[in-house]
């Protein structure tokens, strides 16, 4: 968080407690004024018109940078609040700064202890009957927030883009409404992301249930297939078994053409032979008288 305050002190070390105490308010001193009773301060470079430190606070470390040139107090402190016209941690340094050079640096005339910082819009001086005024914005950029803001509410969390952003001069509320914008845009893009994320499951899931259809048909044609496997082995072993008896009467066969063979032979032999017997017959019956 950088802020900025007119200031007519010439070093730091003119800040006294309660001019800090009428700047800030209460309860932020009060805040800063503990972080400084409790130690958590710890400087890390310091001058008259400079100061670099870091304050243990309730949710880390933070870093302050306080710079005082002409007639401006620079404040600047890592930590996420919005106390104005600067935080507690800048406070305690401030404390811190002042309770350890004071001492080396002495107000040289009444009119120092007089010195009253001032916050101013922007970090420019706004004159009032000779006196300084504080302000962080005023009220016509408020007025025109809040008009832009009124379009916004319907829009807000919604799949549409804001209404263009106001012409606001650089300063809080300027930024409070590049920060609502920023943050619709990004539920834009997240939506979006989720929108392409949701389209991708729907057709992941189609793809789940085709497959488990193709699966599932699959698995019906490979049952086909092995009944019609098991019908073609049985017909396979009816052929090898028709295959063996032919087999079998083949060979029959031939021993039956083996045996015709000898019967034949044995029948020309004793054809022969009775041939003879009746070329004899012949021959003796010539021969009789």
């Amino acid at each position: 968080m950088r802020n900025r305050i007119a200031c007519s002190a010439q070093t730091l070390t003119q800040l006294q407690p309660d001019m800090i105490h009428s700047v800030v308010g209460g309860q932020v001193y009060k805040l800063g004024k503990q972080y400084f009773a409790e130690s958590r301060v710890q400087i890390l470079e310091a001058g008259a018109s400079s100061v670099t430190a870091e304050v243990s606070g309730t949710f880390g470390v933070y870093s302050q940078t306080i710079k005082l040139r002409s007639g401006v107090l620079s404040t600047k402190c890592s930590c996420p609040s919005n106390e104005k016209p600067f935080c507690r941690h800048c406070v305690a340094v401030l404390l811190q700064h002042y309770d350890g050079m004071a001492d080396d640096q002495e107000p040289t005339d009444e009119s120092d202890h007089l010195a009253t910082p001032v916050v101013v819009s922007s970090g420019q001086e706004q004159s009032n009957g000779g006196h300084s005024t504080s302000s962080d914005f005023n009220f016509r950029d408020v007025t025109v927030f809040v008009d832009w803001l009124e379009s916004c509410v319907t829009k807000l969390g919604q799949a549409e883009a804001l209404p263009a952003l106001p012409k606001l001069p650089g300063g809080a509320v300027r930024d409070w409404s590049i920060a609502i914008d920023s943050l619709h845009r990004q539920f834009l893009k997240n939506e979006e992301t989720h929108s392409e994320t949701q389209a991708s499951l729907e057709a992941a899931q189609e793809q789940i249930v085709r497959l488990t259809q193709d699966l599932e048909e699959a698995r019906h044609d490979a049952k086909n297939a092995q009944a019609a496997s098991e019908e073609l082995k049985a017909e396979i072993h009816k052929y090898q078994a028709s295959l063996a008896d032919s087999d079998r009467v083949g060979q029959e066969r031939d021993g039956l053409a083996q045996q015709l063979k000898g019967v034949r032979e044995e029948l020309e032999k004793k054809g022969a032979e009775l041939g003879g017997l009746s070329e004899a017959l012949t021959t003796l019956s010539k021969s009789l008288p």
